[in-house]
């Protein structure tokens, strides 16, 4: 009868350690189920968050296609074209009167100028 105790005592004491073992991995699993929940816990807040600024984003994108649909393109091109003719015709103004300038005698006036303007130089230096 002796051996027969001693084997349920072993059986027993197995079935204990395994029962340890087992509340141990249990308590650990919760552990880390309950700190990974808090974790999803913050990252759902942010992907709310997220989730609101992309509506805003949405939103604005909205208004700004609505803007560019009323815009007249056509319009808007023969507008541009009118204002680069205008430049042009300006242009091809400015070229012909700098074309049609007499530098000689521009030269000549500057000299005359010069001399001029040297002598009363010189008499206001002398006041220094």
């Amino acid at each position: 009868m002796e051996l027969i105790e001693k084997k349920k005592l072993f059986w027993i004491r197995i079935s204990a350690l395994a029962s340890i073992c087992i509340l141990v991995i249990i308590a650990v699993l919760a552990i880390g189920a309950i700190l990974q929940l808090k974790v999803m816990q913050d990252d759902f807040t942010r992907l709310g968050e997220m989730a609101d600024a992309m509506d805003d984003m949405t939103e604005n994108l909205v208004s700004v296609s609505e803007s560019l649909e009323q815009i007249d393109w056509e319009d808007l091109a023969v507008n541009i074209n009118l204002t680069a003719e205008k430049a042009q015709q300006s242009m091809d103004a400015a070229l012909t009167a700098i074309n049609d300038l007499d530098i000689d005698t521009l030269n000549e006036a500057i000299a005359n100028l010069r001399d001029v303007v040297e002598p009363l130089a010189r008499f206001f230096n002398t006041f220094r």
